[in-house]
């Protein structure tokens, strides 16, 4: 037996025990004292809690576990051996190890395989913030940051920064095990995209006062028609974290969600006046947008039959007829150096065709996890349109 093989055998026994063990979540790395902080827990003995911190994606072990086979995926792991950011794989407990040149390469290794639908996972340490507070029941305390290891997803590169919430069980002012882990969506705002503009419509369709947006909702699907619910409210985009987390706090009788430009409400929720009581105060200016009733033609529903229905019932509404276009996403979107991906994402918003234009330019505010766009929050027409202006305005829609 030569040494290249022994070395392989060698790495196999080590890839083996990480593989059974798991990396569990909860196995930490922490040489310091992590002592509570707070006055009056120093002998605080117990505390299990939630916690809400940025993670430093420290590194990732040099090997990648795939899950899954085709003629596909063999293609990509030779392809990636052949160009020498892999060296060789082996087969254990029915996963494939594929041994990197470099940990530094476990995400872009993991993209190319993840093209051929294989499940990837990379052992990754990660680090808490300097301090995290971890809030308890009855009892809340500050503890010094740990490092840990854990099986992942390798989406981020090394030296990342991503926020994340997880449970900590905290003994004598020090985490020594955390749960529940989870990595929080990054929210970008202020990117822009040219989308290809693939074509127009002219849209007969019928807006609901807010308020009666529930009440509606049955009579609209009695008659066969698509509807568009918004139990949201729409304020400023540039409301700040602090600012959103007020809302939420103070809004709880009838606030579900914030999130930038979008407050979103219980469906039965009507009362403006309670909305602008919470918002003024914090700067905010709602605006209660109209929910849409989409005639289908199929059941021989019509906007004006729809109309009768609705004002039959009391119910406020207006038909309204648009020009729209339809729109594909380039398959990514830049911001700030860096590039998501966006899948060539579709989209159709209320707007006329810039005049000779192949494509428009879009302000766009999205949910990133790592590299990848994982939800839309707002789609707008940019003011400076990638074609000559129309007379088009700022059209904009709230994505679900």
């Amino acid at each position: 037996m030569d040494k290249a093989d022994m070395y392989k055998i060698f790495a196999i026994g080590i890839v083996a025990v990480f593989v059974i063990e798991a990396f569990a979540l909860g196995f930490m790395n922490n040489s310091s004292s992590n002592r509570a902080t707070d006055p009056g827990t120093a002998t605080l003995a117990t505390l299990s809690g939630k916690a809400a911190t940025n993670m430093t994606i420290v590194r990732y072990e040099p090997y990648l576990i795939i899950g899954g086979s085709s003629p596909e995926i063999d293609g990509i792991k030779k392809k990636l051996i052949d160009s020498g950011m892999a060296t060789y794989e082996v087969q254990t407990a029915g996963n494939t190890i594929l041994n990197l040149r470099s940990g530094k390469d476990a995400p872009s290794a993991a993209a190319e395989l993840e093209k051929a639908n294989a499940t990837v996972l990379s052992s990754a340490t990660i680090a808490t913030a300097a301090k995290v507070r971890v809030e308890g029941d009855s009892i809340s305390t500050t503890v010094d940051g740990a490092r840990f290891k854990m099986q992942m997803r390798p989406e981020f590169e090394e030296g990342t920064v991503v926020p994340a919430s997880f449970t900590a069980d905290v003994q004598d002012g020090q985490i020594v095990s955390i749960g529940s882990f989870t990595f929080l969506p990054a929210i970008i705002t202020g990117a822009q995209a040219a989308a290809i503009l693939e074509g127009t419509n002219r849209t007969e369709y019928i807006e609901i006062a807010w308020e009666n947006r529930t009440v509606a909702k049955q009579i609209a699907k009695s008659e066969g028609a698509v509807y568009r619910e918004k139990s949201y409210i729409s304020i400023d985009q540039g409301a700040s974290a602090e600012t959103l987390k007020s809302v939420l706090a103070q809004g709880k009788a009838f606030v579900t969600g914030v999130q930038p430009g979008v407050i979103s409400v219980k469906n039965d929720f009507t009362g403006r006046q309670e909305a602008f009581a919470l918002l003024l105060p914090l700067n905010l200016t709602p605006q209660f947008p109209p929910s849409v009733a989409l005639p289908n033609g199929s059941s021989n529903a019509s906007a004006e039959a729809l109309l009768k229905k609705l004002a039959g019932a009391g119910i406020s509404a207006r038909a309204v007829e648009s020009n729209t276009i339809k729109l594909k996403f380039p398959l990514s979107i830049e911001k700030d150096g860096k590039n998501y991906s966006s899948a060539g994402y579709g989209v159709e918003l209320e707007a006329d065709a810039p005049a000779n234009a192949t494509s428009v330019l879009l302000d766009v505010d999205f949910e990133a996890s790592g590299s990848t766009i994982t939800r839309f929050i707002s789609i707008r027409q940019a003011v400076q349109s990638a074609a000559p202006p129309s007379s088009a305005g700022n059209n904009s829609t709230a994505a679900g």
